[in-house]
């Protein structure tokens, strides 16, 4: 499938923040943890919590590849049932393999893939931190 790509409008990133808090905010209520529990496990204050559940502020690459291994869920949580058309667009369809080149992608959210890509690849060790979130 073939895309055709365009620069986000605020009210997009806007709708993908909320989306994304709405999610954290239910997984966490889904383990019975507390907004202080999960705040403390990633070192910041149980206000930044409140403001990532309401979408208010963006959650970056790397805290959001945190919370998902803390709250036990792969990334793609996160963006379940998100509205893909907030990226990108379904045009004609593609002669090849039907993959978006990276080059194709909006720089910021490419920026943004590499930097969370590179998190994951040299992310230490977090089993003490999950530990003490359970305990």
């Amino acid at each position: 499938m073939n895309y055709n790509l365009y620069p986000l409008q605020e009210n997009q990133l806007l709708a993908t923040n909320a989306h994304i808090g709405m999610r954290l905010k239910q997984r966490r209520k889904e383990l019975k943890l507390t907004q202080l529990s999960l705040a403390q496990a990633i070192n910041i204050s149980y206000q930044q919590i409140q403001k990532y559940e309401k979408g208010s502020n963006r959650i970056g690459a790397d805290r959001l590849y945190y919370l998902a291994v803390l709250l036990g869920v792969d990334i793609s949580y996160f963006f379940l049932k998100l509205n893909e058309h907030s990226i990108v667009t379904p045009s004609t369809p593609r002669a090849d393999n039907g993959n978006i080149e990276i080059s194709e992608i909006n720089p910021a959210i490419r920026i943004a893939l590499v930097n969370l890509i590179d998190v994951m690849n040299h992310s230490p060790t977090i089993e003490p931190i999950i530990d003490n979130i359970k305990n």
